[in-house]
This record gives structure tokens, sequence and C-alpha cells, in this order.
């Protein structure tokens, strides 16, 4: 693990450590720490809610598909893993520890001609940071629209498919830092 990776671990297991059984802001179901690392994946940081309210408010209607796709994306990012080795080691008997990580099928095209309805330049933005601004963007679009976006973490090659992929939105092109999402209808 990068020095970069290895800061963003200690925030992400700080932030998990603060909240750990703080209620899901919908239905206030006490958070374990993996469902509230599920939540910031999501870019429900401000607001963490546990997976199946996230699943519902991202029109998703396969939970545990859901969660098996956030297990691949923190498999691929040190980060991550280094904050769900953490909260297994917090607590061994979590349910969540059993879930296994599958492959996201991702399709992307380049389409040069498309229509933009809005921009944003995200500069370094990573790991949750990134999504949570992101959602809060996309949710000011009309369904339908298209946000181009300009990323330069080096995360966000792999984390903008997979994000898109677990909520429903599309990733039209990806042309590292320049990514094109069409908002979910």
């Amino acid at each position: 693990m990068d020095e970069i990776e290895s800061e963003r671990a200690e925030k992400l297991v700080a932030w998990l450590a603060e909240r750990t059984e703080a209620p899901c802001a919908t239905c206030a179901r006490a958070l374990c720490s993996h469902e509230l690392l599920f939540a910031y994946a999501l870019g429900f940081r401000t607001r963490p809610v546990c997976s199946a309210c996230a699943a519902r408010e991202l029109a998703q209607a396969d939970v545990p598909g859901l969660r098996q796709h956030l297990r691949a994306h923190f498999a691929r990012r040190s980060c991550f893993s280094a904050a769900w080795a953490w909260s297994d080691a917090r607590e061994p008997d979590c349910s969540a520890r059993s879930i296994q990580p599958v492959a996201v099928p991702v399709s992307v095209t380049r389409d040069d001609g498309l229509w933009v309805d809005a921009e944003w330049d995200a500069g370094d933005l990573g790991c949750g940071d990134l999504v949570l601004e992101l959602r809060g963007r996309l949710a000011a679009l009309a369904a339908g629209e298209v946000l181009e976006l300009r990323a330069t973490d080096p995360g966000a090659p792999e984390d903008l498919p997979a994000w898109c992929a677990m909520t429903g939105h599309t990733l039209l092109s990806a042309v590292h830092p320049r990514y094109r999402i069409r908002r979910r209808p």
C-alpha cells in the first residue's frame, strides 16, 4: 500500500470507529462497521444508511448483489481492503464478513458526439469523497442527463465503473481522466 492509500485507509478507519453502531438514517437500525463501509462507498457518508435502505434509495432490488459488488470494489482498493480487515477484526461475529466479492461487468464505450448537460472537475478527490460529491451532482440532474467528470485520482478508472454499476448510472465513456455518466432513470 502506498503512502496515499495508507493515509486514506487511516482516515476511513477513523471515520468507521467514530460511527460504529450509529443508527441507519432511514430505518434507525444500528450499523456495524461493515455496513458503514458500504454506506461510505455508495456516497452516504454524511447520512449513513444500511445496505437495504441504500439499495432502496438507489432503486436496486438485489441487496445481496449490491453487497457483493461492493466487496469486489473493496478487494481492488487497498484503503477499503484495510478498512474491511479492521471491521473483521473488530466484529468477528458479524454476518457481513461472509460476503464474497463478484466480478463487476462494465461495458464502456467512447462517444465523442454526446451532448453533455453538466460538467464537474473533481481534481484528485478519491475514495468516498469523490462518490459522495458525485452522488449529489447526479441527483441534481434530471433522469437521463449526462455529466462529464474530470477525475485525476489514480483509483478513478476502477472506482467509477464499479460505482456506476452498483448505483445504476450508466458510464458512457471512460478515458482517464474524463468520464461521462448518464443519470439513471
